[in-house]
């Protein structure tokens, strides 16, 4: 069922690197019961459990966008997201565990699902970063991702989790809480990627990730590729 992206309504469909894809789409269409059933039938027993054990039917229907986009971006690898086997990290970041030669991350916000995938390893070359008359490789093997809904109230929260220049920047900005939204959708994506998990205060953003982020409606995305 990997045209199951065409279900929903597209918003995003990014390759920001080579071999690396993102998609995002607004889950609206699967209030619809029958299109619900329907594509809930088709996934994995894994993601099918997650839907299931949700109460809140706006909640489920963006667990089951997920597994639709992944199911899109598996597509381009000759698989379904049906007949993967999953595993959990020691802080339950979820992975594929027989297919470890394929990244993919989860996010949901308001209405809006997204997904992302990589090969792994992912090697590219620094532009301008050369050794022994050769581009010197960057071995990537993490991906992490988040979507966010514009927040607004939620300058206060700043102060916990943002260091003293990313506080001071939202503070002096024109759009503080567009940039506030924008800033926690990018340390989200990192410690999505580095599997951690959120904490306070939010570990800094290393020079060697490489983040991409989309914005599209009241929402923003940033992808982590570590």
């Amino acid at each position: 069922m990997n045209d199951a992206f065409q279900f929903l309504t597209p918003l995003l469909d990014a390759s920001p690197e080579l071999g690396v894809r993102v998609l995002a789409a607004d889950v609206t269409p699967l209030q619809n019961d029958e299109l619900f059933g329907f594509s809930l039938a088709r996934i994995s027993d894994y993601r099918r459990r997650i839907v299931e054990e949700t109460k809140n039917r706006q909640v489920k229907n963006l667990r089951l966008g997920v597994a639709l986009l992944l199911d899109s971006l598996l597509g381009d690898h000759g698989l379904h997201e049906c007949e993967m086997d999953y595993t959990e990290l020691t802080h339950g970041k979820p992975v594929f565990k027989r297919m470890s030669h394929i990244a993919f991350n989860l996010s949901h916000s308001g209405t809006v699902a997204a997904a992302a995938l990589m090969p792994v390893p992912f090697v590219t070359y620094g532009d301008k970063t050369w050794k022994s008359g050769k581009p010197v490789e960057r071995v990537s093997a993490n991906i992490g991702l988040d979507v966010q809904k514009l927040t607004h109230g939620k300058l206060n929260l700043a102060k916990t989790v943002f260091s003293a220049e990313e506080q001071a920047a939202i503070s002096q900005s024109p759009t503080p809480d567009e940039d506030f939204t924008r800033l926690w959708a990018r340390h989200e994506s990192h410690v999505k990627a580095t599997g951690e998990g959120v904490g306070r205060p939010l570990p800094p953003i290393p020079a060697e990730a490489r983040i991409h982020e989309y914005t599209f409606d009241d929402y923003h995305l940033s992808l982590c590729i570590l």
